[in-house]
């Protein structure tokens, strides 16, 4: 609910952090803004008589854009379009001094944080409730689809609600991310660290499992979490196909004794063992 240029700028460093923790410390930031409502009119008039001039040699889609969405016509990838774009000027100049200083402090705050940008004034997003900061990244693994994240502020009505909801943030796409990483030739996978599976038998302990998944996971150990109700057969098929060393499996009797069992793929060996002891029982094997 808070509207601060310095939460736009390190929700930014955060997501460009997260990369650089990855291995992906090449990826491109482009900022820009967006102004608030009362900004825009005054801005879509210059970009009316800029587009006014060049329609006929734009694509079909930025014609129709031109009566429906205006804005949208900046995030054409057509060259005719591109080049028509690239002539616009500095719309933001339109906007109003104190929206322009909203921006600068974000650039500022990026610039003490060590987070390289570049304005790019033909980004938007697309998105009709984003106002103020808007932002993408972008990496060249991934050839002409090139963004990996994008985020920015935003300020929209619910429905039913008379006051607007604010705030800021950001999304990445998983696969992407993992392209990027595969490109660069990062190994995803911890050697050192097994990785274990844990499942359900019965629909009353789906829950459970996944609350026992979500502790082990909180002390550093990797868990992949079957929700899929299946035969105890399937489950030991499916855990070891997905090279897990081990399987916790949790049905009615062990809900009822606060217990789980436990499969080692490793030597064949199964025992059963209390909840509150399996992080301790699983630190034996970390390497």
């Amino acid at each position: 609910g808070k509207v601060s240029p310095e939460l736009d700028a390190e929700c930014i460093a955060m997501l460009m952090h997260f990369l650089q923790e990855l291995g992906i410390d090449d990826a491109r930031l482009a900022i820009n803004t967006r102004g608030v409502a009362s900004d825009r009119p005054m801005a879509e008039a210059m970009l009316r008589d800029h587009f006014s001039k060049h329609l006929d040699g734009m694509c079909p889609d930025c014609r129709e854009r031109f009566n429906t969405n205006l804005w949208r016509i900046l995030d054409c990838k057509c060259a005719e379009c591109r080049a028509v774009i690239d002539g616009l000027g500095d719309y933001a100049l339109k906007f109003s001094p104190e929206t322009r200083e909203y921006f600068d402090r974000v650039r500022r705050a990026l610039d003490t944080l060590k987070i390289p940008y570049q304005v790019d004034s033909a980004l938007v997003r697309g998105l009709d409730y984003y106002v103020h900061t808007v932002w993408e990244v972008s990496h060249s693994a991934l050839g002409g689809q090139s963004a990996v994240a994008g985020g920015g502020r935003y300020e929209l009505t619910l429905p039913g609600e008379n006051k607007p909801l604010r705030g800021v943030g950001f999304a990445a796409g998983v696969e992407r991310l993992m392209m990027i990483l595969d490109a660069k030739g990062i190994n995803t996978a911890d050697g050192t660290a097994p990785v274990w599976a844990a499942a359900p038998l019965g629909e009353e302990a789906v829950l459970p499992v996944m609350e026992f998944a979500r502790m082990l996971r909180s002390c550093g150990h990797r868990v992949n979490c079957e929700v899929e109700l299946r035969s105890m057969k399937a489950l030991m098929r499916s855990a070891g196909k997905s090279g897990a060393a081990g399987i916790f499996i949790m049905g009615s009797e062990e809900l009822a004794k606060g217990t789980v069992q436990f499969k080692n793929f490793s030597d064949g060996t199964q025992q059963e063992l209390p909840v509150a002891k399996a992080v301790d029982f699983l630190n034996q094997f970390t390497v």
